[in-house]
């Protein structure tokens, strides 16, 4: 399905091809071409695709389209069982949350674009300088950037307040590196007596198509002075400001001591939260923009390659041959932990992506080094293109933004490069070592969670369902509902919800456990506690207890349909109560509190509800051994076979403990 609506949509979105082009400065383009507004845009969702969007990311998974089709097949009067609103509610509770959740986080990136995209910057006009928005700069505007103020678009460096022609950038937000480039002026126009007089001489600039490369850039500076003389003049990456870069002051006069060499210095506990990862069979990769040396150098001190592992530094290729003969070298050092640069990436997928993932996938670790942001998030892609794995992407700083946002979970954290990247993540943290805490123990815990409370919702939803069919049957199939009222508003709430809902608080290890063994978490990898095996086992689960509960009220009845009522019911409420129990691995006192609760209103409901029940047979003993019998014989297979597989195949978490 996902497939089916990717094509779809780039069916319908128009394919955009960047060409090169030539402007002339401060002037108009010699292009038709229109350039895309200077707008950055970190929203996921539009007016038109918010609610298109949700819903399809919400009913991808099978479960929540089970609840669906649930809820909608009560629209069949036939199959009814009980009042829409008991379906509807729980399920238009959920998608409204999601709705708002939702909504709220898109405003939030909507506001912090509008910040970024009104900051101020002055524009050279022939009549002086005026403050333009950031969003309203088009190309051919001469712009003046100041100290330490963001660069808003990719820029032709012409002129700068330093004599030498020569200007400082911070790069961080792009690859990472916090050391600072030079860049250089266009010597033509740096000579010039002042800004003014840019506007006054005849000169263009042409540049390359854009493309995603931020360390190359191939361009050309064409001069014609009054007599008609041309004087063209190479540009590079040297000549070219990168959006949001920052321009940095640091010309005056240093006197050169000493170099020992260069050390990164990483946060606390990096090396054992790397550690505790890999025991957890979670496969990690580096992308970063650093050069090849200091990308090599953190993956070796943060002990993301280990000591004693050998590192095949995959050489730089440029064609398709080279790509070819360099993978066959690779293929031969698989068990090795890989060091590619961006590049030489961008070559491999171009001719040989399916093969070269496969191979770099049986590698222990992955480093990209020099890797711009959006080859950052197009490996996010891939992986989950191609491996059709959940994919954590983890970053501090803005070039790890469009990374974070691809990733099915974006963990961003605080540091020193600001904040944009945890404003975008889906978590936030302070401390990279606190990741192991937020997926060996958290995550791992809501994972285990949702499974027993999906599991739980559809056995509720199926086993009353079954009881309805097996009562439909025996009277010819009539339409007439097994509980009127109350009594399935009740069921669905007030009888049932506490101890179902309570399970969010289970937990089969204690915290400290978790971290100590993060190889239990690697049997999660494996998606046992949620599969179409596991809802099979629930759906037969359902049906047995439903057909027990109702076969067995209709066989052990007096004579008034009252007692059907009283004895089915009441059994399938304590069914739902001892399997909830049975469920449980670690008892919380809200849990207890749960289960004591649902039973003393059900218990309340029996003397209240006098129009659903027979007063006088509750009161019997009939009532009481049938009710007890109908339970035990619901309850004590599963209870028996569960106990012969603790003994015999005991989870791997009961043999930790």
């Amino acid at each position: 399905m996902r497939s089916c609506c990717s094509k779809l949509c780039s069916c319908c979105r128009r394919k955009v091809e960047y060409k090169p082009r030539t402007v002339s400065i401060g002037g108009q383009t010699l292009s038709f071409d229109k350039f895309p507004p200077n707008v950055i845009r970190n929203q996921k969702y539009n007016f038109i695709t918010f609610i298109p969007l949700v819903l399809y990311e919400q009913f991808k998974f099978f479960l929540n389209l089970y609840f669906l089709i649930m809820a909608l097949s009560q629209f069949i009067p036939e199959i009814r069982v009980g009042y829409l609103y008991t379906y509807w509610g729980p399920l238009g509770f959920v998608l409204i949350v999601t709705l708002l959740r939702e909504a709220y986080d898109d405003l939030k990136r909507h506001f912090r674009d509008k910040e970024v995209n009104s900051q101020l910057y002055k524009k050279i006009y022939p009549s002086g300088i005026k403050l333009v928005p950031s969003s309203k700069l088009k190309v051919t505007d001469i712009i003046q950037i100041e100290k330490n103020q963001r660069v808003p678009a990719d820029m032709a460096l012409l002129r700068t307040s330093e004599k030498s022609g020569a200007v400082f950038i911070r790069t961080d937000q792009l690859d990472g590196e916090t050391d600072w480039k030079l860049k250089l002026t266009v010597p033509a126009t740096q000579n010039l007596s002042s800004d003014q007089d840019l506007l006054t001489i005849n000169a263009f600039v042409y540049a390359e198509a854009p493309q995603k490369d931020i360390h190359s850039f191939v361009g050309n500076f064409r001069l014609t002075d009054e007599r008609g003389q041309i004087t063209e003049i190479p540009l590079s990456a040297d000549n070219a400001l990168w959006a949001n870069t920052v321009i940095e002051s640091l010309e005056r006069d240093m006197e050169l001591l000493c170099l020992t060499g260069v050390e990164d210095k990483l946060q606390n506990d990096v090396r054992n939260t790397l550690e505790m990862l890999r025991n957890a069979g979670i496969k990690i990769w580096m992308l970063t923009g650093d050069k090849l040396e200091t990308a090599t150098c953190i993956a070796k001190s943060s002990r993301l390659v280990a000591r004693n592992q050998d590192i095949y530094t995959f050489k730089d290729i440029k064609n398709r041959n080279e790509a070819h003969l360099e993978l066959n070298a690779f293929r031969r050092k698989s068990d090795s932990a890989l060091i590619i640069k961006g590049e030489s990436l961008e070559t491999c997928l171009q001719y040989y992506e399916h093969e070269f993932v496969e191979l770099a996938c049986q590698c222990p670790a992955v480093v990209v080094c020099r890797c711009s942001p959006t080859q950052k998030a197009e490996v996010v892609r891939l992986l989950k293109t191609h491996i059709k794995k959940r994919t954590c992407a983890v970053g501090d700083g803005g070039n790890d933004v469009s990374m974070i946002q691809e990733a099915d979970v974006g963990i961003g954290i605080q540091g020193k490069e600001g904040q944009q990247a945890s404003l975008a993540a889906d978590f936030s943290l302070t401390q990279f070592s606190h990741l192991a805490k937020l997926i060996l123990v958290h995550g791992r815990n809501s994972y285990k969670r949702s499974a027993s409370l999906s599991q739980f919702i559809m056995h509720r939803g199926l086993i009353i369902t079954t009881m309805q069919a097996v009562f439909s049957s025996v009277f010819y199939f009539a339409s007439v509902s097994l509980y009127q009222g109350f009594l399935m508003v009740g069921y669905a709430t007030v009888y049932t919800n506490f101890p179902v809902f309570s399970l969010v608080l289970d937990k089969d290890v204690p915290s400290h456990i978790a971290l100590t063994y993060p190889e239990l978490y690697k049997d999660l990898t494996k998606g046992r506690s949620l599969t179409f095996k596991t809802f099979c086992m629930w759906v037969l689960i359902s049906i047995y207890q439903g057909g027990i509960i109702m076969y067995g009220a209709l066989l052990l009845f007096e004579s008034e349909f009252l007692h059907i009522v009283s004895i089915s019911f009441t059994a399938l409420i304590l069914t739902e109560l001892v399997m909830v129990a049975l469920t449980v691995r670690t008892w919380h006192r809200l849990m207890i509190l749960a289960e004591l609760l649902s039973l003393a209103i059900y218990v309340v409901s029996l003397v209240v509800l006098k129009d659903y029940f027979d007063p006088v047979f509750l009161t019997t003993w009939q009532f009481a051994w049938k009710v007890l019998a109908i339970t035990l014989v619901s309850c004590v297979p599963l209870f028996v076979i569960k106990y012969i597989r603790s003994k015999f195949s005991p989870p791997v978490y009961v043999k930790v403990k």
